[in-house]
């Protein structure tokens, strides 16, 4: 029977396993939609830019991020948090980082922790059915991580248009001054 501390220590590591292969996002909290909503929000969605520095290494790059407004054939538009339109030329981005819904891996993480849990009823069988859960469980919360996110490159510049709140470009005679940034949701609660 293993005693208490070898308990702790195997919950602690399969938790960090869990945890480990997921991709986190730069957006704020509660910026994201849920999947099904991120359809018909009529916003775009989170990037994260890595801007080129004139005569300046890689590890000087600047970061711009917000929400993508709309892809031109030269440059992106992106409305800062606060509320600053930025123009970005296409030839001076490094990388880009897209998340256009919140992917909820945390509750499969959860739900693995808890079936890895749950072998401790499993008896000698634990030796198997534990293993299968860690690994499973990381695999499946890691990919889900994964999913709402696009990089550029290696993506192509014209897919970037489907992110954006404008993906057709600016209507004509846009008055650019009157963008609003997306409004915070508020955390729910129940008692």
């Amino acid at each position: 029977m293993p005693d208490r501390m070898t308990i702790s220590y195997l919950f602690i590591l399969v938790s960090g396993l869990m945890l480990a292969g997921c991709a986190a996002t730069s957006a704020p909290n509660n910026w994201l939609p849920e999947a099904d909503a991120a359809q018909y929000d009529g916003f775009g969605a989170w990037i994260k830019v890595n801007i080129i520095k004139a005569n300046a290494s890689a590890d000087s790059d600047s970061t711009i991020m917000g929400e993508l407004l709309s892809v031109e054939y030269d440059s992106l538009f992106i409305l800062s948090i606060d509320n600053q339109l930025i123009s970005v030329s296409r030839d001076n981005i490094r990388k880009a980082r897209l998340a256009y819904y919140n992917s909820q891996h945390g509750a499969l993480a959860v739900w693995g922790f808890v079936g890895a849990l749950s072998t401790g009823s499993h008896g000698v069988g634990a030796i198997i059915s534990l293993p299968i859960w860690i690994l499973s469980s990381t695999a499946a919360a890691a990919s889900q991580s994964r999913a709402p996110i696009v990089y550029y490159p290696p993506e192509e510049w014209s897919s970037l248009h489907q992110y954006a709140r404008f993906p057709q470009g600016f209507p004509p005679q846009f008055d650019r001054s009157r963008l609003i940034k997306k409004p915070e949701k508020k955390q729910l609660h129940s008692f």
